[in-house]
């Protein structure tokens, strides 16, 4: 059964592979390219799963990742952060912005979909 995703990230080169990926995987696939943007996004076709870049323009992943889970009509998708910046430390996140999960980039065909697998209902 395919599964609508929202992948959201500002790297046109990043977000094209991962359509590419997900697409072939057979999920309908949705984009954004900033933060402001996946908020609309999120609320218009209301996704299975939101893969959320964090460092992006207009407003980074955390405050989408707020955004989403304060509104009734968005606070029960589910969403993987994605990011290059290997500093951050999903554990040691505040619990207001504890998503699902975290994806580092680059990360493999195999590891996005182990990881979009785990966290599809």
């Amino acid at each position: 059964m395919s599964k609508r995703i929202l992948i959201v990230d500002d790297e046109a080169a990043v977000l094209k592979l991962t359509v590419l990926i997900l697409k072939l995987a057979g999920h309908d696939v949705i984009t954004a390219q900033d933060g402001q943007e996946a908020v609309q996004r999120a609320v218009e076709e209301k996704p299975d799963l939101i893969l959320l870049d964090i460092r992006m323009p207009k407003m980074d992943g955390f405050e989408v990742f707020k955004k989403l889970h304060s509104s009734a009509e968005t606070q029960n998708i589910p969403v993987i952060y994605s990011t290059a910046d290997s500093s951050i430390s999903f554990e040691e996140l505040p619990s207001e912005l504890k998503a699902e999960d975290i994806l580092l980039k680059p990360y493999t065909a195999d590891e996005l979909s182990q990881k979009i697998q785990r966290w599809l209902k």
